[in-house]
């Protein structure tokens, strides 16, 4: 009888960290990969950091012998990954999202009910000038997002807020 999982842990399958980047080792679960490729999250053996921790803190891929959130997190440190930017991402994709890296620093992308959203990833106490989520809204309607703002609080937890562009200031 064939084995279904890497290691008995019910990995799908196995990637190790190279340089930050992440790559595909084997493919226990050709369905699973399949679909990794299909929604463009692994490309050429190469899979998008922020979906391999996530699918790793679910124990689907198994990194370096490692899985769950061990795993996860040693992709996110590998990859450089900012945190509060992993846990919005983890939380839409919970929601049936499939976020991507955004163009905009700190952002992430997806597409819901016919509509291109483009969400920023803000923390807790650290400042944002008005100037910036201005000009960071007005990026994003100009390519036809609607602009989200995600603030992570210090215990994890996101709240997300629709942003408009201010057209003058009185």
């Amino acid at each position: 009888m064939a084995r279904d999982d890497a290691g008995g842990r019910g990995c799908r399958a196995e990637a190790r960290v190279e340089s930050g980047r992440v790559l595909l080792s084997s493919c226990v679960d050709r369905g699973f990969c399949g679909q990794l490729e299909g929604y463009g999250y692994l490309r050429g053996g190469e899979l998008d950091p922020l979906e391999a921790a996530f699918q790793a803190s679910r124990g689907l891929i198994c990194v370096a012998g490692s899985h769950g959130w061990a795993a996860a997190l040693e992709v996110l440190s590998a990859s450089g990954t900012h945190l509060d930017l992993a846990l919005v991402y983890f939380d839409l994709r919970r929601k049936g999202r499939k976020p991507k890296p955004g163009v905009r620093r700190g952002t992430l992308v997806y597409v819901h009910g016919g509509r291109v959203y483009e969400v920023l990833v803000l923390s807790e106490g650290y400042p944002a000038s008005l100037g910036e989520l201005v000009e960071w809204s007005r990026g994003a309607i100009a390519d036809s997002h609607t602009p989200i703002v995600a603030v992570v609080d210090r215990t994890g937890l996101v709240t997300y807020y629709e942003a408009r562009a201010v057209t003058s200031l009185s």
